[in-house]
């Protein structure tokens, strides 16, 4: 992590160094979460596309039983989203709207049958799928090289400072994290916001205000995420000092 610049130490890397790894974790852990939980929407959908499949090879498919998996889709959607992090839903909803979810009246109207609705039920954006693999390799090699990079101060700082490095690591993992998601949120927001007044109903087109909003979220987490680190470093040197200055005090 980013070295105080008024108590520069022999065992840290050079600040360039650290400022690319903490702000790349703050955005990196984001990524790599939104990522998984893609993964996992992704599985849930593909058994669904299973049984849509089998129903298929039935005769005689009924409108009510393909508004069935229809409705499933959608809470599998939902209760997907609910897990995603703040970014990750807003950059959901601006895809796919959660007051405009898919019908089987407006899938009917799109696909003109009911076999057609079927053969596509369970299918995920492809897109999306291939941004969500991209996006997790760039966010685990975030998180494990800052790790690393963690992990090596410690290691060479001198002893006597050992102690002090590790609550300041540790300190500066949390607070790039947590700064870095609420950056990739609000940044996402404000790009988002400033090509469309309305994030549900896009002007420029749902595509390209999810761009901007994909590419606001992950500058602003970046930038979040390294000042976060800064101050997390800072906060659990403070308390680490804190903690083994205190001394009680006999009456």
């Amino acid at each position: 992590m980013a070295a105080s610049e008024s108590e520069p130490s022999a065992y840290d890397y050079s600040y360039a160094i650290t400022a690319v790894t903490s702000g790349a974790f703050g955005v990196g852990t984001n990524l790599t979460w939104d990522s998984y939980q893609r993964d996992i929407y992704n599985q849930l959908n593909e058994a669904l596309q299973k049984q849509a499949n089998l129903l298929q090879q039935r005769a005689g498919v009924t409108a009510a039983e393909t508004n069935a998996l229809i409705e499933q889709r959608n809470a599998i959607l939902a209760e997907s989203r609910s897990k995603l992090s703040p970014f990750g839903r807003l950059y959901s909803e601006i895809l796919k709207p959660s007051d405009n979810l898919p019908t089987l009246e407006k899938l009917l109207k799109q696909k003109g049958s009911l076999e057609a609705v079927l053969e596509s039920v369970g299918k995920t954006r492809a897109v999306v799928n291939r941004l969500s693999v991209s996006m997790k390799l760039a966010g685990n090699g975030a998180v494990v090289l800052q790790v690393a990079v963690s992990a090596v101060l410690i290691a060479m700082a001198p002893p006597g400072q050992r102690g002090k490095v590790a609550a300041g690591q540790a300190g500066a993992l949390i607070g790039g994290a947590g700064f870095g998601w609420s950056g990739a949120w609000a940044g996402c927001a404000t790009a988002a916001a400033f090509l469309s007044p309305s994030l549900t109903i896009p002007i420029v087109g749902e595509v390209t205000e999810g761009g901007a909003c994909l590419t606001g979220g992950i500058i602003t987490g970046f930038g979040f995420g390294l000042l976060g680190s800064s101050w997390g470093q800072k906060s659990g040197e403070d308390v680490y000092g804190y903690a083994t200055h205190l001394h009680w005090v006999q009456p």
